[in-house]
């Protein structure tokens, strides 16, 4: 088990990463404005796995591979945000949101394809990969080592991360009651600037 101020360090480790500001926090936005609480939480559960993914990972010491290939991840992590960004910008759907009425929109979304948008673009991002690479090793060598100790903080990390999700799902959602179609489309701009942005700034990150 682990102490309470590890337990209070873990909580606030999450709550710090809910308040992110990055394209994952407008995409999370975006889709539970869009698409409704359900695709919401699906994009946040991509979300917590793809980070559950990088702290195993970390943990059982694939991280020198990132370390050592951040040079092509943070190409390919580029590359991914400039897409998706230019998608968000002249995409279908962006159009179509000033002629289709708001309840009928997204009916035959697939939930796993908002689940891998989630997960997608979180493990795209170089600097999700060296926040956990980071926050494993310094976690596991401040709590000595010690598997279950190490699994507890980081659950609870987490379990606040997803809590902090649902709650800006439940809110986003409430907000697109009172929004009208060319709102969601500068959502969508929004967004989309925000990715080409990001991908723009991982291309030109020094020291890597």
């Amino acid at each position: 088990m682990i102490s309470g101020e590890h337990i209070l360090q873990a909580i606030g480790l999450g709550i710090v990463l809910i308040f992110m500001i990055g394209p994952v926090f407008f995409s999370l936005i975006q889709v539970a404005m869009n698409k409704g609480l359900f695709m919401g939480l699906m994009m946040s559960l991509g979300v917590a796995i793809s980070d559950i993914a990088y702290i195993l990972l970390a943990y059982y010491g694939i991280s020198d591979f990132f370390v050592q290939h951040l040079k092509e991840f943070k190409i390919v992590g580029g590359g991914i945000f400039i897409i998706m960004g230019v998608y968000n910008l002249v995409g279908k759907k962006t159009k179509a949101a000033l002629h289709i009425p708001l309840e009928n929109q997204f009916i035959w979304i697939d939930y796993w394809k908002v689940f891998g948008k989630g997960f997608v673009v979180n493990m795209a991002s170089p600097f999700v990969v060296i926040f956990w690479i980071v926050s494993v090793g310094a976690i596991n060598s401040e709590l000595n080592g010690d598997m279950m100790s190490v699994f507890y903080f980081f659950s609870i990390v987490i379990l606040t991360v997803i809590s902090g999700d649902i709650i800006k799902t439940l809110l986003a959602r409430r907000l697109s009651r009172m929004i009208t179609p060319r709102v969601i489309l500068w959502i969508s701009r929004v967004v989309g600037v925000v990715f080409i942005l990001a991908g723009i700034r991982i291309f030109y990150m020094k020291g890597i």
